[in-house]
């Protein structure tokens, strides 16, 4: 009986999908593939009062699930953004309209690409007040290059980045982001 349940949940869902993406297919026919892999998007900070920095970045989300003492797999959503210098990841948790993540110690990134090629990065600081994780070269006159580690993962990237974040207490940060463009949108800043 599972299995007969299994296969005619299998079989709706691949109908649906089918449906979905063939009505999909029909309203974009006119876009061409490649707006379909630009993920990377230019974007300029604004200051206090909303008026343009004239200080650009890249960006990029991704999406994922988090657990921690309170909750298991809960939805996770993140802006993943660069500018020369920095990095930074905002999490946030159950909506995309939450306020970031607050990390009151330190944290550890570790992502994984297609190729199998993985990086693991101890990050201590914040983004801003309002939280985030930030990811520079330097602590002080100390030069660490994590940020330029970092990037040098993303640019011999390709497809998706499997993400992994612990906290210095029980929160899990797992999502995914597509590495596909970064490189050519970064060299336009």
């Amino acid at each position: 009986m599972k299995i007969l349940y299994t296969i005619c949940l299998s079989i709706t869902l691949f109908g649906l999908y089918n449906c979905t993406n063939n009505s999909l297919k029909k309203e974009d026919e006119k876009e061409s593939d490649d707006s379909q892999t630009e993920v990377w998007e230019i974007n300029e900070f604004v200051d206090a009062y909303g008026d343009p920095s004239g200080r650009n970045f890249v960006s990029t989300v991704g999406e994922g699930v988090f657990s921690n003492s309170a909750t298991s797999n809960s939805y996770l959503f993140v802006d993943l953004f660069f500018t020369k210098t920095s990095a930074g990841i905002l999490l946030h948790e159950y909506d995309m309209t939450s306020p970031a993540e607050k990390f009151i110690e330190s944290a550890q990134i570790q992502m994984k690409n297609e190729s199998g090629e993985e990086i693991v990065l101890n990050v201590s600081g914040e983004w801003n007040q309002s939280g985030g994780l930030k990811i520079d070269n330097r602590i002080g006159t100390y030069y660490h290059g994590k940020f330029d580690k970092l990037k040098k993962f993303l640019e011999s990237s390709d497809g998706v980045i499997k993400a992994v974040i612990f906290d210095d207490y029980s929160s899990i940060y797992k999502f995914v982001f597509i590495a596909t463009g970064f490189t050519e949108k970064y060299q336009q800043l």
